[in-house]
């Protein structure tokens, strides 16, 4: 077996196949739709990364004999302790940040134009915060 680095998308499969005994990577796709507002997970990501696992040993692998020939994977005793250890240990990995808004900023965008979208997909119509937040939330232009 080789050593392999561990990455977030490795304790997100991890994770999800602790919940369940078994799963395919289409199952697995369906359960992490769940992460979106947390982590923004690629589809092929989560069809490599099962089989990364199973070479390393924190998974098992399973594929059907006919038919479509689909691969399950389960945890090993090696996958519930790495999950187990990463729950348990620090956080103290920079927190990656992906907002176009700032990207578009970055590159010159009108902070105006920028502000007004982002209170157009923030607040639905009607529902504004209440005038003591309004007043110190403010964009600097």
């Amino acid at each position: 077996m080789q050593a392999i680095r561990l990455t977030p998308i490795s304790f997100i499969v991890l994770g999800l196949l602790s919940w369940v005994q078994k799963a395919t990577p289409y199952e697995l796709k369906q359960m992490a739709a769940s992460l979106s507002d947390l982590w923004s997970v690629q589809h092929t990501q989560l069809y490599g990364e099962p089989a990364r696992l199973a070479k390393a040993g924190y998974l098992t692998e399973q594929q059907e004999a006919t038919g479509r020939r689909r691969k399950t994977y389960a945890l090993t005793t090696k996958g519930r302790k790495a999950l187990s250890e990463w729950l348990t240990g620090p956080t103290s990995a920079f927190t990656e940040l992906r907002d176009p808004g700032l990207l578009k900023l970055y590159f010159g965008a009108d902070p105006q134009v920028v502000a007004a979208e982002r209170d157009s997909w923030r607040y639905s119509p009607g529902v504004r915060p209440n005038a003591r937040l309004k007043a110190k939330w403010k964009y600097s232009v």
